[in-house]
């Protein structure tokens, strides 16, 4: 008897798309609440499209490696940056000074 030829679904259910991120359903329940996931009702049940399902997980990844790349300044840091800033009369707002900040 000749193998039947395997078919990989596009469109996913809640259960099956919770594997594929490993994560559970009611996480993937809460981003299709939440609009962060596109999702459409299929008979009884919500349905993800692969294509959508792999651009979240990219867009996650790009928003990962963002926040990866921000320095928060210790406190140390912080009282170093203000230390050389002037303080704006009018608005309060610290202008730095732009020979100590090569950054400006």
């Amino acid at each position: 008897m000749p193998n039947k030829p395997e078919i990989n679904p596009r469109m996913l259910t809640i259960p099956m798309i919770a594997k594929y991120f490993s994560a559970t359903n009611w996480f993937v329940e809460e981003l299709i609440r939440s609009k962060r996931l596109p999702a459409m009702k299929f008979g009884k049940s919500y349905v993800v499209d692969l294509n959508d399902a792999n651009e979240f997980i990219e867009e996650q990844k790009k928003k990962q490696k963002l926040f990866e790349s921000v320095h928060i300044m210790t406190d140390e840091e912080a009282q170093r940056f203000f230390e050389g800033c002037e303080q704006d009369p009018e608005t309060g707002a610290y202008i730095p000074d732009p020979d100590e900040d090569p950054s400006l």
